[in-house]
């Protein structure tokens, strides 16, 4: 009795979600750990020339999404082949267990190179099975909410990956920062080990109303798509990228996109600034970081039961358009000076307010959409489902942006500047506006655009 009871809550709501989002917490803290120390370790420790840092750093990212695109759709094949989705997060966890042995000991490019690859294989493996398991449980009615609450926990891993690595870099060296890392990750492996999900409750327990299977049984109809023989065919022409012609799914991924580029700029440009105009050190680009972040771990489940209320088309227009805005400021400072400083915090505390309006729109939008597609076309997507091609596609999306976003805002700042990287960025954030604003629906239209394509 005891063990049921056990496993009822390991197969509850609040650990399932609970455990997705500490999977998703450690994705973002293993990767933005050494945000603030790769400036400083690539030189004293792999020996790199200072004029190069710019060049590896956006190497690392792009390989780091280049990863994420080669494997996502396989493994949005593969793992619906799975019975369940724990067997393809313990795999991810393989990957990511290796990318930080490799990171924590690596001393020359190569090493690194090949550690960025497998954490992007990992993050594939999450942000695709992860994120289907969370629709899969809450459904797409409170998906809204749902991902504004965990965005906004697992922002926490973007505040305090930096802050800690910078800190104990600073004061204890670059194992150190590691060894913290690895304390994250076991914690990630315990609780992936522990949770259950509902059809496995089910074989425990047969009788108990809570722990019925939420997934479809497997042996639903396949769609024709799936049926495919050539392997090659199935597992990179998965039957969501027929639907890519709707302007509900090209909305959310142009969205998605745009987010992918901004913080992956973020990323390969803000430190060196910071170095550059205020003499920053790993401690000081963290702690900046931080403040980036913090305004999205207290607005982020608010903004997205906002979305969940009205809807993504107003909310995903005017948060991209204020953004846009927002954005320029960071252009002000310019030269040391401690009001400079503080100025420069408050703009990028700004900005972290309005960016948590814009993370739940587009998956809103997109988990409806698909929701009500399958409702009139039951086998399209075959036995399991569409949330796991879905996020899938969102993953190959969002790695372009991690490739091109570093790579563009990079060169840009190499060559004109950190004023025209910024614009670059405003500009695409102006641009999602107007896409939001043709491609999202609100909640009182959503009924009317299930069949509306170019």
């Amino acid at each position: 009795m005891d063990f049921l009871k056990l496993s009822v809550k390991r197969s509850s709501l609040p650990f399932i979600v609970g455990t997705i989002a500490i999977a998703l917490f450690t994705d973002l803290f293993l990767y933005g750990v050494i945000t603030p120390i790769l400036p400083f370790s690539l030189v004293d420790r792999v020996g790199v020339p200072p004029e190069k840092v710019q060049t590896v750093i956006s190497t690392l990212l792009s390989v780091y999404a280049i990863a994420n695109i080669t494997a996502s759709s396989p493994i949005g094949y593969l793992a619906d082949k799975f019975l369940t989705r724990k067997m393809p997060m313990l795999i991810g966890l393989l990957f990511l267990t290796s990318a930080t042995g490799l990171l924590t000991v690596g001393t020359n490019v190569p090493m690194l190179i090949i550690a960025r690859a497998l954490q992007g294989l990992s993050a594939a493996v999450v942000w695709t099975v992860g994120l289907a398991l969370l629709v899969d449980v809450v459904g797409p009615e409170h998906i809204g909410s749902t991902m504004g609450g965990i965005f906004g926990f697992i922002s926490l891993g973007e505040i305090v990956a930096p802050v800690f690595g910078g800190i104990i870099y600073e004061s204890m060296g670059y194992y150190a920062a590691f060894g913290m890392c690895f304390i994250i990750l076991f914690i990630d492996i315990v609780l992936r080990l522990l949770m259950i999900e509902p059809r496995e409750a089910k074989k425990i327990s047969p009788d108990d109303p809570e722990s019925q299977p939420i997934l479809r049984p497997t042996n639903d109809p396949l769609t024709s798509n799936s049926a495919s023989s050539n392997p090659i065919v199935k597992i990179f022409c998965l039957p969501i990228y027929k639907l890519l012609s709707h302007r509900q799914l090209i909305g959310p991924f142009w969205t998605s996109f745009v987010n992918s580029s901004l913080f992956s700029s973020f990323d390969a440009t803000v430190p060196l600034e910071l170095q550059k105009i205020f003499g920053f050190n790993s401690l000081q680009c963290g702690l900046m970081f931080g403040v980036l972040s913090t305004p999205y771990f207290f607005c982020g489940a608010w903004a997205g039961a906002m979305v969940d209320r009205k809807g993504s088309r107003t909310i995903g227009m005017y948060s991209y358009a204020v953004l846009g805005s927002t954005l320029l400021l960071l252009c002000i400072p310019r030269t040391y000076s401690i009001s400079n400083v503080y100025l420069f915090g408050i703009f990028l505390a700004l900005n972290g307010v309005v960016l948590s309006f814009t993370s739940s729109p587009g998956f809103v939008q997109s988990s409806r959409y698909v929701a009500e597609y399958e409702l009139e076309h039951p086998t399209f997507f075959g036995r399991n489902g569409p949330y796991t091609q879905l996020f899938s596609a969102y993953n190959i999306v969002y790695s372009l942006g991690m490739i091109i976003g570093p790579v563009v805002a990079g060169f840009l700042r190499d060559r004109y500047g950190f004023i025209a990287s910024t614009i670059s960025i405003s500009a695409l954030c102006f641009s999602a506006s107007i896409v939001a604003w043709y491609c999202f629906s609100d909640r009182d239209e959503n009924e009317e655009s299930v069949h509306c394509s170019f």
